[in-house]
């Protein structure tokens, strides 16, 4: 499990997509930056239960996001593919607090290779966490 302390600053999609080209240029600076970058950032990374880097929830200066990593922890280029209404080669969508998201997006795409599924949980509770559910005993929470 991992957690954050309380979260705020949700993001709808109206606002994501206004403001886009800003939030995609801040998480291109973070990733492009590596560690120095992210030890000033607030970013919380989501793994398979291999260990592999599945997804990061970073905080921008419109709210918070998530942004999607392939099987090896590279940035996922080809989400569009399996997951449509992701954006571009990037990626990325508005974290909006609903307490399925990340379930919703990970846990049912059939992404080759995964372990281990993702969702938001707690949120009620001010709190993100990140929890791990075997792929035989994924269900909507």
């Amino acid at each position: 499990m991992i957690a954050a302390p309380a979260v705020s600053r949700f993001v709808s999609q109206v606002v994501f997509d206004e403001n886009y080209p800003t939030i995609a240029a801040e998480v291109q600076t973070l990733i492009g930056n590596g560690g120095e970058a992210r030890r000033r950032a607030r970013v919380i990374t989501c793994r398979t239960d291999r260990g592999d880097l599945l997804a990061e929830v970073i905080e921008t200066t419109s709210g918070w996001v998530v942004h999607y990593r392939d099987g090896n922890g590279d940035l996922n280029r080809n989400a569009d593919s399996y997951m449509p209404f992701r954006r571009g080669g990037w990626a990325l969508e508005p974290l909006t607090g609903d307490r399925g998201q990340l379930f919703e997006a990970v846990g049912r795409s059939g992404l080759y290779g995964l372990q281990g599924a993702y969702f938001i949980d707690r949120i009620a509770a001010g709190e993100i966490g990140f929890t791990v559910r075997k792929p035989d005993r994924l269900s909507r929470p």
